[in-house]
């Protein structure tokens, strides 16, 4: 393949990834401008208020994502097509060079290089950023950060990201110096072998660093957990409360350990939430009307959905997956690799730069792959949430855990019905009445259905 080929083809597979989130997204919008009207399937879980405004929350965020896309498009391909990245790498090197900085495997430069592409990423998604947090996000309430506060997070998460970049490209520059072609191998079973050891130390390593547990108080909660444990046979070695804030990204009910030693818990504000808890009480007394939250059946409901992705081996199938999807990536990667013309086409003559060639690569070529390997991802994940579903309604939760969805659905802003192709391309977990349906009619969540005041 000629340099011109590499340029022609990676423009090509560019405008073709972006065209299909594009289309994917204008089939929402037309789905979206359709369905202005509470039908009686959404009825069952949304009154017509809330209804209005999640349709037109929807609305803007799905314009503000085609113009993301588009502007993304329009990125890639200035990249694609110019030399962009030989500019950036050229001066780079004059600035190191003129620092007179020891620069043993490219390492400083290397750093300075991924820190400016970075950089300029950063500020590429910045407005993007501005438009989606301090308009439409506040115009709907949904913004809880005052302009100052914003930019003083994403300084922050900017000041991050460049330290974990140096972190990571000096690390590859240090290991591709010393060991070459073969560099690839290596990292590649580096990060096989890190995620196992990451899921092998997170449950007494890794998680209280981001939770504090306690024993769930004696109780009948924590003796139904119990008995649905020893019933499906699940090796319970404690009912716990994460209450920390500084919590990683869970459920509002989760499984914790190895598969010999496991912990059911419970987030602590779902918790607070659960009607026999000593929060709620004390916050049901000081109220007039109903406080909206959850029976314990409810809660068992949710616990067993989770003893579904258990017992069908979800986890294990989902971590056999990642490690394939990096083995494509890193075989992608050494095919590719190797050519001159890659380099060539993107205005780099004979010097092939290894960095320069992990970027050309990723952003063009091992795009396709990339991007179906998501979307398949996805669909196995909305297929193992069914199954999950599946197995909470044969041990006869079905009913419950679709009040106790509706409850969830309190602190969303998502519109109940979407285009079911967009919504299998996107939405690892599927949409409640998409849910309902495969469980069975949505006549038993009328009484739970979240209105504005609710979910605000």
């Amino acid at each position: 393949m000629t340099a011109e080929d590499f340029v022609r083809s990676a423009a090509l597979v560019v405008v073709a990834c972006h065209s299909l989130n594009i289309y994917l997204h204008y089939r929402q919008r037309r789905h979206l401008r359709r369905h202005d009207v509470l039908t009686s399937e959404a009825e069952a879980v949304m009154d017509k208020r809330r209804f209005r405004m999640t349709r037109l929350y929807a609305l803007e965020k799905n314009k503000f994502l085609l113009m993301k896309v588009a502007f993304t498009l329009l990125r890639d391909l200035i990249v694609t097509t110019f030399p962009i990245y030989h500019f950036v790498w050229t001066n780079t090197r004059h600035l190191v060079e003129a620092s007179e900085l020891e620069d043993r495997f490219n390492f400083v430069h290397n750093c300075v290089f991924g820190s400016t592409i970075a950089l300029g990423n950063s500020l590429f998604h910045f407005p993007l950023e501005i438009y989606s947090t301090l308009y439409i996000e506040t115009k709907y309430g949904l913004n809880q950060e005052t302009p100052d506060i914003f930019l003083k997070h994403q300084l922050t998460t900017l000041i991050r990201s460049q330290l974990l970049i140096c972190a990571a490209v000096a690390g590859f520059s240090l290991v591709s110096g010393i060991l070459g072609n073969n560099a690839f191998l290596f990292i590649w079973i580096f990060i096989s072998v890190s995620s196992v050891l990451f899921i092998l130390l997170y449950p007494n390593c890794i998680a209280p660093m981001f939770d504090d547990f306690t024993s769930l108080p004696e109780g009948s909660l924590r003796e139904k957990i119990e008995c649905l444990a020893r019933k499906l046979r699940f090796p319970l070695s404690g009912v716990l409360i994460a209450e920390g804030t500084k919590r990683m990204t869970h459920g509002d009910v989760y499984l914790l350990g190895l598969s010999v030693n496991k912990s059911v818990v419970l987030d602590k504000d779902f918790y607070d939430a659960v009607k026999t808890s000593p929060t709620y009480q004390r916050r049901q007394r000081s109220r007039n009307d109903e406080l909206s939250g959850y029976t314990e059946e409810q809660v068992l409901a949710l616990l067993c959905h989770e003893f579904g992705h258990w017992k069908s081996h979800h986890n294990t199938t989902h971590l056999i997956l990642s490690q394939f999807h990096l083995f494509i990536a890193f075989v992608t990667f050494v095919v590719f690799l190797e050519d001159k013309n890659l380099y060539r086409a993107f205005g780099f003559g004979n010097e092939q730069p290894l960095l320069i060639g992990i970027l050309i690569v990723a952003g063009s070529l091992y795009h396709p792959i990339d991007e179906f390997l998501d979307k398949a991802s996805v669909l196995i994940a909305r297929r193992f949430e069914f199954q999950a579903d599946s197995f909470a309604k044969r041990h006869n939760f079905g009913s419950e855990l679709k009040k106790a969805v509706m409850i969830q659905e309190r602190f969303t802003w998502k519109f109940p019905i979407e285009d079911w192709m967009f919504s299998c391309a996107y939405n690892t977990i599927p949409l409640p009445l998409e849910r309902f349906r495969a469980l069975g009619s949505t006549d038993d969540v009328k009484g739970t259905k979240p209105s504005i005041r609710d979910g605000s």
